[in-house]
């Protein structure tokens, strides 16, 4: 079993399309791979971040009927990007292909700490293996993907970088100084911000427990905030939405209302005030804290109760 890549790319002002080539060779030898388990394809560089196609011999999920899927994968981490996509089965004989999985129109991936996979339309393995359908020859089935990624607008760190640089020189004899001390920051938060600051991406902490993640992309937010890093800000608060549970929505609602996050402000009073359980978020000690801190934020949950009720 092995594989091939082949990528032909073009560019455009606003978005970066290529054409993702993936070849299984040796189809016939994945036949006893159970459901959920897949061969990935190299990684794809598009639009600044890395994409793998990912084919399913048995399916995603357990099912009755013999299926088989496809998908396409951002392997960038902690990053959300915007993309359209077309994976296609490709006939050997004639070139022709089938499209078997695709979104038209942009739609987000992320690859925020526990990324999901990507939703796949399966296939009924008797359609791809029967001859007539040319799919297979020689034991190989190509698999080719149209990969649109969409740039968004560049939010400028100059602005954050400009905040920085005033306070860390502001004055003549900061200036003159072989080190300059950075107050209210733990190192390793500012550390992240500078590696953000030049890379626009967060630094990789896979190596860091759950509890103490949520905590470092709390504490760059409001590092964020502090130095007008808008975009940094607003790729924390998207990582905050997806890390949402009972237990973390309390310190985050608080944080939003503290540093004029509406849109995660909005998604934690939403939370609050459709939970099933309730309960368990009362008993947490961001609960008590947002309660003793701003209880106005909780009218907030109450009148959306009241609406969805």
């Amino acid at each position: 079993m092995g594989s091939k890549k082949r990528m032909s790319t073009r560019y455009a002002k606003k978005h970066e399309e290529a054409t993702l080539k993936f070849d299984v060779v040796g189809y016939s030898l994945n036949e006893g791979m159970a459901a959920g388990e897949f061969i990935q394809s190299p990684a794809f560089a598009v639009g600044g971040y890395d994409w793998a196609i990912r084919f399913y011999p048995n399916g995603v999920t357990v099912t009755i009927q013999r299926l088989t899927s496809v998908s396409l994968e951002l392997l960038s981490k902690n990053c959300k990007v915007q993309a359209a996509y077309d994976l296609r089965f490709v006939n050997h004989a004639t070139g022709l292909r089938e499209s078997v999985s695709s979104r038209s129109e942009p739609g987000m991936f992320s690859n925020i700490r526990c990324p999901k996979p990507q939703r796949s339309n399966p296939m009924q393995r008797y359609r791809l293996e029967k001859e007539e359908s040319g799919y297979i020859k020689d034991d190989c089935l190509k698999i080719e993907c149209v990969l649109t990624v969409v740039h968004k607008p560049i939010v400028s760190n100059a602005k954050g970088r400009s905040e920085i640089e005033a306070e860390l020189y502001g004055g003549m004899k900061e200036r003159e100084a072989r080190s300059v001390a950075v107050d209210n920051i733990q190192p390793d938060v500012f550390r992240a911000l500078l590696h953000f600051m030049y890379t626009d991406s967060l630094p990789d902490m896979d190596d860091v427990e759950d509890a103490d993640y949520v905590e470092m992309i709390r504490l760059l937010l409001v590092a964020a905030d502090r130095y007008a890093m808008d975009r940094m800000k607003l790729l924390c608060e998207s990582i905050l939405d997806d890390l949402l549970d009972a237990e973390t929505v309390g310190t985050t609602l608080a944080l939003a209302d503290q540093h004029s996050c509406n849109n995660l402000k909005d998604v934690c009073v939403k939370f609050m005030a459709t939970s099933k359980g309730m309960d368990a978020v009362m008993a947490t000690e961001g609960y008590a804290n947002l309660k003793r801190n701003c209880p106005y934020v909780l009218i907030d949950v109450l009148e959306k109760a009241k609406l969805i009720l």
